[in-house]
């Protein structure tokens, strides 16, 4: 009995040292970037990161493995560190075949600094990658672009994206109130005032609907005022509260 167990101790020994010399840090096959996936998925990002620094074992992230490089961009993305995630998303750029998930990280990075008022770097990033974006991913950008630019006061940049012509046409209520107010404020006012008053009349399935309908006719309300039009505020569609069973 003790040499059988011998026997099948020395027929392991192989595929344990093939397993070791294969083992590559970084790679899919590394339970350690495992590991800092779940952390990740649990919301512990800084830990999750730690575990991604301690496995990169300080070298250049673009010298890893491209499944490290990803990991690693979209957990300092996740955790605030958006400096440190652009340069690997750039490095991917260069490499990898997953296109449409690079699109997603980068509009991810886009809406990072939009967010968080940095509306430059938002507008560079959308520039940088409107000519490969995937149709599936238009409409995401459109409307995180013309938000970039309404907040930048470029009004008449903000309807052309939203009317370009190879841009999808299936606008969300959101993306359409934008459309009105970018409207307004460059100067083509009655066709602004029209479409936020559709939104001021919209029947609502939503408590976001609902919010959004009461600011469409605020914003149309205070328009008119603005404009010396008191008797036409006066007349602004204003529904009540009932939804789905109005």
């Amino acid at each position: 009995m003790k040499a059988l167990l011998l026997l099948t101790a020395a027929l392991a020994l192989p595929t344990l040292a093939q397993a070791t010399e294969n083992y590559v840090a970084g790679s899919t096959s590394d339970p350690y970037l495992h590991e800092s996936q779940y952390l990740a998925d649990d919301g512990r990002n800084f830990s999750a990161l730690i575990q991604l620094l301690d496995t990169g074992a300080g070298a250049d992230a673009s010298a890893m493995p491209e499944a490290y490089q990803w990991q690693l961009a979209e957990t300092y993305l996740s955790f605030g560190m958006a400096a440190k995630a652009a340069p690997i998303f750039e490095s991917l750029a260069a490499t990898t075949s997953d296109h449409l998930r690079l699109a997603k990280a980068r509009l991810r990075l886009a809406e990072f600094y939009y967010d968080r008022g940095y509306l430059d770097q938002a507008a560079a990033t959308l520039k940088q990658i409107k000519a490969n974006l995937p149709y599936a991913l238009l409409t995401k950008w459109q409307d995180l672009s013309a938000r970039v630019e309404l907040d930048q006061g470029h009004y008449s940049d903000a309807v052309q994206t939203l009317t370009h012509p190879d841009m999808p046409r299936d606008q969300s209520p959101y993306t359409r109130y934008n459309y009105g107010i970018a409207l307004i404020n460059s100067g083509h006012v009655p066709q602004g005032r029209d479409i936020i008053d559709s939104i001021g009349r919209m029947r609502v399935l939503t408590l976001d609907d609902l919010a959004l309908r009461d600011k469409a006719n605020l914003t149309l309300g205070w328009n008119f005022l603005h404009a010396q039009q008191g008797g036409s505020a006066k007349a602004v569609h204003t529904p009540g509260v009932k939804m789905l069973d109005d």
